[in-house]
């Protein structure tokens, strides 16, 4: 899916159309994301650990507050659907241990194959539902897996204010 910058390198927002950033349909609903975003190169350093990745990460991560435009439907399923992947997959370990536990030992192991589903579902949802904000190297923030249709109306909003 595609990217596009949502701030300048010295962080103002650039004008953002009424689009949905998942959708691609209008819409007039917005949602604020906050969080911290690295550079991409700081992903490298999971090669020497986790612990080196946290404290690069830590050391590097900028904070964003950003409002993007977001249906409300999209926003409801992003909040239910990784709740219904980890309910499958917590059902599926402990029915899965109770039915084992309670026959012996044999029998119950088919529904340990709920746990990868459950994870399944929980990796499925986030990759649908979820915008990624990432740094660029030049200092602005960018959203990732946006609707091809948000990024042409932004690129189209971005260039009718710049002279």
């Amino acid at each position: 899916m595609p990217t596009i910058e949502v701030t300048t390198p010295q962080r103002r927002p650039l004008p953002l159309p009424p689009v949905c950033v998942k959708t691609g349909e209008p819409t007039q609903d917005r949602v604020r994301l906050r969080g911290s975003a690295a550079p991409g190169w700081v992903l490298v350093t999971l090669l020497f650990g986790v612990i080196p990745y946290f404290f690069v990460h830590g050391m590097t991560a900028q904070r964003y507050e950003l409002v993007v435009p977001l249906r409300d439907e999209v926003l409801r399923a992003r909040r239910t659907w990784p709740w219904v992947g980890a309910g499958v997959a917590v059902a599926g370990l402990v029915l899965g241990f109770a039915v084992a536990a309670a026959t012996g030992s044999t029998g119950g192991e088919w529904l340990l194959l709920l746990v990868p589903m459950g994870l399944a579902v929980l990796v499925a949802s986030e990759w649908r539902y979820a915008v990624g904000v990432r740094l660029t190297p030049d200092g602005a923030f960018e959203l990732t897996r946006v609707h091809p249709r948000f990024r042409d109306a932004a690129v189209a909003a971005t260039a009718a204010v710049q002279p």
